[in-house]
């Protein structure tokens, strides 16, 4: 018998789930349908859900919202987002509507997942070719960027289709997935700076018998063991990963193939937030795999089965 308990906490399937973020001030789990380019905002506790549609003169243009992370921390306030659309990084406010871009990359590349490190500043990368095509991406003209105090940097180049990342326990590691390399690699980082180096391959797909077929990895995560949940695209599972010997030590079944990233949240951060994707499925899919669905795991004997809140973007 499994000691994880998995439920779904949406009230309605999405298109394309993607960047859970728990707000700790708020107790709120963010999520975006990245192609209908939308922000649900979900409280667990009384399951109510908001959601906010973002438009603009050029939204029917803009191909996809992959990220929306809060910027305010006042719990009173109405939440504000750092949001990308397209090649853009932008402000969201969702009671005006109002969008302010802050940052563009060049046309025909578009910008993937990003998350905040813990002082502040946005980490996101890019890739090349047709959102939802994997056939046009470009092997190799992905960058890994740094968003902070108006500036856009590029940290690292020559990557595929850089995805998930997450900072180790100590913050003296940066973990990013290349989703189309199916690797994990791993960079040392200066908190204080911001910069980061010595790049390694941490683990590859390709030889861990873990995955199988076109099961590639995706989003990514941290436990306050500092070990990695790694979630498995067309795998319907999430992988915990010891972050010392980049060996697969436990695994989460979900009933939905198409699983795309994950975040601890909850009032005592020991709740596993997992968003999915519908596209492409048969609605007779959709209904038997809960497929589209952002579902919330616990663990009821392990009490280590927790994660750190979300970091909010703090560098305008």
């Amino acid at each position: 018998m499994s000691s994880f308990h998995v439920q779904p906490v949406s009230e309605e399937p999405v298109d394309w789930g993607e960047s859970p973020h728990w707000d700790e001030s708020r107790q709120r789990l963010s999520y975006v349908d990245c192609f209908a380019k939308c922000i649900h905002q979900i409280d667990p506790e009384s399951g109510k859900c908001d959601r906010f549609t973002i438009m603009s003169a050029t939204n029917r243009s803009t191909p996809m919202t992959t990220m929306a992370i809060p910027v305010t921390a006042n719990d009173q306030s109405e939440p504000e987002f750092l949001i990308t659309l397209g090649n853009s990084i932008a402000k969201y406010s969702p009671a005006s509507g109002d969008i302010l871009k802050l940052a563009d990359i060049e046309s025909g590349s578009y910008f993937n997942n990003g998350k905040c490190d813990s002082g502040g500043r946005l980490w996101v990368g890019s890739f090349t070719g047709e959102p939802g095509n994997p056939v046009t991406m470009v092997r190799g003209a992905g960058n890994l960027y740094e968003f902070s105090a108006g500036n856009l940097v590029t940290k690292f180049s020559g990557l595929s289709i850089p995805n998930g990342i997450t900072w180790s326990s100590d913050n003296r590691k940066v973990f990013a997935v290349d989703t189309m390399e199916r690797i994990i690699n791993c960079f040392d980082f200066d908190t204080e700076s911001g910069n980061i180096g010595n790049k390694k391959v941490f683990f590859s797909s390709n030889s861990d018998f873990s995955f199988k077929g076109t099961e590639i990895p995706y989003g990514i995560t941290t436990d306050v063991r500092g070990n990695l949940w790694l979630v498995v695209y067309y795998g319907g599972k999430i992988l915990n990963i010891d972050c010392n010997t980049g060996k697969v030590i436990n695994k989460i079944d979900l009933n939905a193939n198409m699983v795309t990233s994950a975040c601890f949240g909850g009032i005592e951060m020991n709740e596993l937030f997992v968003t999915s994707s519908f596209r492409g499925l048969p609605s007779q899919q959709v209904s038997a795999q809960q497929a589209g669905h952002t579902f919330k795991v616990t663990c009821f004997r392990d009490n280590s089965f927790k994660g750190c809140a979300s970091n909010a973007f703090t560098h305008f």
